[in-house]
């Protein structure tokens, strides 16, 4: 994986642009600590989508958990944050 800086990643980009098409990776840095990294992109198979297992529940069978307790009403924190006379 080349190491470049982003001025000369910019100065040079239509080279760079042409190296990832060919499968090269690149660590773009931002003041010599990496920031970025371009990739080339791999077609990917088509999505699979599987039945469910036998043993799924159904999401009315998922408990909630408990309430928190926080130590003021969460009610009137959002109806000051809507602007909104308490």
């Amino acid at each position: 994986m080349s190491r470049i800086s982003i001025a000369e990643f910019e100065s040079r980009l239509s080279e760079f642009i042409q190296r990832v098409r060919l499968g090269h990776k690149l660590t773009l840095l931002d003041g010599g600590k990496p920031v970025a990294r371009v990739l080339p992109i791999v077609e990917a198979e088509m999505l699979h989508v599987r039945e469910p297992l036998d043993r799924s529940s159904s999401l009315r069978d998922v408990p909630l958990p408990p309430p928190i307790q926080v130590g003021f009403d969460v009610v009137d924190i959002l109806l000051e944050d809507r602007g909104a006379d308490v």
